[in-house]
């Protein structure tokens, strides 16, 4: 069980080390968010933030957050965002 706790602490600060120093912002619908309630995030291969909301789609184009539409009716939840490199 020690060893266990040892390993689970090692593994946390490897974890959380690389996050010391860098920047952080807090987005919420008041800078443009579909809804406070991210579900998913993905940078894509051009450094724009995609974020998969309660009420949609958006992302972050280093000034601000740009909706975009997901589909018809009430339903406007994503529930996850990936970013494909290869363009059609």
């Amino acid at each position: 069980m020690k060893a266990f706790c040892c390993v689970s602490v090692f593994v946390v600060v490897l974890c959380v080390t690389p996050l010391y120093g860098q920047e952080w912002k807090r987005y919420t619908t008041a800078q443009g968010l579909p809804s406070n309630n991210v579900l998913s995030l993905v940078i894509d291969h051009k450094g724009l933030m995609w974020a998969g909301t309660l009420n949609g789609l958006a992302y972050h184009n280093g000034e601000h957050w740009v909706n975009t539409p997901v589909g018809v009716g009430s339903d406007q939840t994503v529930y996850g965002v990936w970013s494909a490199t290869d363009t059609l």
